[in-house]
């Protein structure tokens, strides 16, 4: 079974960092992308990536500059947890990914700690290495390819 797989068969100390990583394994999206997105982003089939976060910049424009579709390509269960998480947002500020503060989105170091740990869990003694094995892996080949066979596409937002 290869480490992905291995790593979401895991329980977790964080949910919404188990999540996050899974979102990222199976579109490629950045951490920060993840981080800020809220309730309007998700569609049927698709995740709208309108903007990104940064410690510094705050909430900001795409790596690129440029508004994307990115399609969910697995079955509608990660679209529920999706949901499911944003409908536990107390803040009603839309973020999925929320914090204790009302108006900041969870911090994205979040998801890399606890996706730490889950990899040493399954043996990588070495997770800061492999962690960024890994991170190259989803940016550059997004693991639905990996898991389904799919190729992913991505292209600009539709209006």
């Amino acid at each position: 079974m290869d480490t992905p797989n291995r790593l979401m068969e895991l329980e977790w100390d964080n949910d919404e960092a188990k999540i996050a990583n899974e979102l990222a394994m199976h579109t490629g999206m950045r951490a920060g992308e993840i981080q800020t997105l809220t309730v309007d982003d998700l569609g049927e089939d698709e995740i709208y990536v309108r903007r990104s976060g940064s410690k510094y910049d705050g909430l900001k424009c795409c790596k690129n500059g440029e508004e994307r579709s990115v399609p969910i390509p697995i079955s509608h269960q990660l679209y529920l947890k999706l949901k499911m998480l944003a409908d536990f947002n107390p803040h009603g500020n839309g973020f999925i990914f929320y914090s204790t503060i009302k108006d900041k989105p969870m911090d994205s170091k979040q998801f890399n700690k606890y996706l730490k740990r889950a990899l040493a869990e399954i043996g990588y003694a070495d997770s800061k290495r492999y962690l960024l094995s890994l991170l190259e892996t989803f940016l550059h080949c997004p693991h639905a390819r990996l898991c389904s066979g799919q190729t992913l596409c991505y292209g600009p937002l539709q209006s």
